[in-house]
């Protein structure tokens, strides 16, 4: 295979997902080469989390060993100075997005450390309270002149949840970064009253702003100099009001493409509106928890914005059925999000008659389940789909809809939705006792139906679909459906490429884990919190799955400190488990982990621009045994 070019093994590398290209990377020298093209490298993040940051020790003596380079980097939980030094010096030059989060940098080393970011594209400073509680950063002119010099390639600033960001520092951030296209201040405070500026404002030089508070005014003033770059703004969570909203619409020049407004609740149908007539090449909106907002705001949207791609109204207890089917007007729309609607959305609802939507969120909708088979009768494309808490609209009937009408899906989410059973994810082969009270429920939702255009949208009962309909499955989540039982996973889950699947507190037991292991080789994340009838016998089945990498046990009472060390020992891979709440009275060194190697933080990879934004937390060849552990698996 080695006599063929390059070039053909890159071009197939392109189709493999990151674990596979990892695994191909560990089997032959050739393989490895290949794999550290920076087409793939720029892809990947190498995270740091709550690690001690010196060249004598673990993780930084091994990466200062490396041949290779790092794009991404990500902190989290970590104090940076000047011993590390040795590290940014040589790999920032190639650091191209850096993300810190709750990370504090000595005061004498912050300009020394930005300045060696010379490449730097993407800044996002998060929660870092002591980089800006000082009130210096970059204060001294040559700081300012050389940090400038470093990070004048950046297009975009990510500053979240920052509380002592003032006027000052916000004016010597964007200084150092003329050129920024995104800028975000998700959570930040944000003083919009009038009276602020009287107290605060520095009357010998209003246009140097405040060193105390961060006023909208003077946001605003450079918003109007940066208008014509800006393409992103991003005002989540602030207290962002109607006059300024409508302030940044009326800017001359600005021509945005995204902007996200997310937890802006004094917002109105007004300034909303009045946002879409001046800004006509918005592609991404995010209004969602604008509790104000109604129907009015979101069929302005539909008929000002045809070419809108992404829209997320979740939280928008306002907006009802007739703003819903407002949206198939905007027949580009690729992305939707509408968790939570207070609003029932009445089941003769218009189909979204589009074939490019491929993320459809709908966690915790107060939809019925017919109104939920109209919605999602021609979404023939669609890739991701989200139907969690939704204890009305998903059932049996609805999940055979989905099997009918979306056999592209690679991610279903369907946790907590109690009224899914063996009978909906298996359609007949779920023969099992309780299969005639399923076909009557089945019956009665027909009967429910008009004779007229919604007939066509009801199950036949005889011809029911099953979940192996959907060939390319990746994620499944069926957490909290009660009814399902060892059937599902006789029969319902079998997929080469499934990787994450969530059966918590499902009715299952050692012969269902058994087949299970046998029929979907590529998990690796699986979660059986609350699965009360799995013992060690079900673990032992779980060496099946080569490549499990994390694993949730929590709250399983039956399962033994053998039975953990004994799975531990022949999961090879395994790189996470979570087995609180399961009485083992045992430590983390009881279940022979490596944690005493680096007791203080974590070291890992993972790849970028994944569906969820929760990062992995694992070290390497070790097993975390503890009461209240962080992950995200139940997230």
């Amino acid at each position: 295979m080695q006599t063929l070019p390059p070039e053909v093994f890159l071009g197939l590398l392109e189709y493999l997902p990151y674990r596979d290209r990892k695994s191909l990377s560990e089997t032959s020298a050739y393989f490895n080469q290949l794999c550290l093209d920076h087409k793939y490298l720029d892809k990947e993040q190498i995270v740091f989390e709550g690690c001690v940051l010196s060249p004598e020790t673990s993780p930084l003596d091994i990466l200062l060993k490396s041949e290779r380079t790092f794009s991404n980097i990500k902190c989290t939980n970590l104090e940076i100075f000047n011993i590390s030094d040795i590290f940014w010096r040589r790999f920032g030059p190639y650091i191209k997005t850096l993300h810190l989060k709750s990370c504090s940098i000595a005061l004498n080393y912050v300009s020394c450390f930005f300045s060696y970011l010379e490449n730097l594209e993407y800044l996002e400073l998060d929660e870092c309270r002591d980089l800006f509680m000082s009130g210096t950063m970059f204060s001294k002119p040559d700081d300012l002149l050389k940090v400038g010099d470093a990070l004048k390639n950046v297009k975009e600033l990510v500053v979240n949840e920052q509380n002592y960001l003032s006027d000052a520092l916000f004016n010597r951030l964007v200084t150092c970064m003329p050129n920024l296209n995104n800028l975000s201040l998700h959570g930040c405070y944000i003083n919009c009253h009038e009276a602020v500026y009287k107290r605060y404002y520095r009357k010998d030089n209003v246009e140097l702003g405040s060193d105390s508070v961060l006023t909208f005014r003077f946001i605003l003033s450079y918003l109007q100099k940066a208008s014509r770059f800006l393409k992103k703004l991003d005002f989540s969570w602030t207290k962002l009001d109607n006059s300024c909203l409508k302030k940044i619409a009326l800017l001359d020049g600005l021509n945005l493409t995204e902007i996200c407004l997310h937890g802006c609740s004094q917002l109105t149908n007004e300034s909303l509106i009045h946002l879409v007539n001046c800004q006509k090449n918005l592609l991404v909106i995010d209004i969602g928890s604008c509790v104000c907002l109604t129907d009015k705001a979101l069929i302005a949207i539909s008929d000002g914005l045809p070419t809108l791609k992404e829209l997320n109204i979740s939280g928008c207890s306002g907006i009802t059925y007739l703003g819903l089917e407002s949206l198939a007007k905007l027949t580009y729309l690729n992305k939707l999000t509408v968790i939570y609607s207070g609003s029932p959305y009445k089941k003769e609802m218009l189909p979204l008659s589009n074939k490019n939507i491929k993320f459809l969120d709908l966690r915790s909708s107060n939809f019925n389940d017919l109104a939920l088979i109209t919605l999602i009768s021609d979404l023939s494309n669609l890739v991701y789909l989200d139907l969690g808490h939704c204890t009305n609209s998903v059932s049996n009937l609805s999940l055979h809809a989905i099997f009918r009408n979306c056999q592209r899906l690679q991610h279903l989410k369907v946790r907590a939705c109690p009224r899914i059973t063996n009978y909906g994810l298996c359609g007949s082969a779920a023969i099992h006792p309780d299969l005639e009270k399923i076909e009557n429920e089945q019956a009665q939702a027909l009967s429910t139906l008009d004779d007229g255009q919604f007939r066509d949208v009801a199950i036949d009962t005889r011809s029911c679909r099953s979940l192996l309909e959907l060939k390319g499955l990746k994620t499944l989540h069926l957490g909290f459906c009660f009814e399902i039982t060892d059937i599902t996973l006789h029969h319902g889950i079998k997929f080469l490429e499934l990787r994450d699947l969530d059966l918590s507190c499902c009715n299952i037991t050692d012969d269902g884990l058994r087949v299970l292991s046998e029929n979907n080789p590529s998990i690796e994340e699986l979660n059986l919190s609350g699965c009360h009838t799995i013992t060690d016998e079900g673990l032992k089945s779980l060496q099946n799955l080569h490549r499990l990498r994390r694993l949730s046990l929590k709250n399983i009472k039956q399962i033994t400190a053998d039975g953990v060390l004994t799975m531990r020992r022949n999961c090879k891979s395994l790189q996470y488990l979570d087995a609180s709440q399961c009485d083992l009275n045992l430590g983390v060194m009881d279940l022979g982990s490596s944690t005493s190697s680096n007791p203080e933080g974590f070291l890992y990879f993972q790849p970028l621009g994944t569906f969820s934004n929760s990062c992995p937390r694992w070290q390497n060849d070790t097993l975390i045994h503890q009461s209240d552990s962080p992950s995200s698996m139940e997230s």
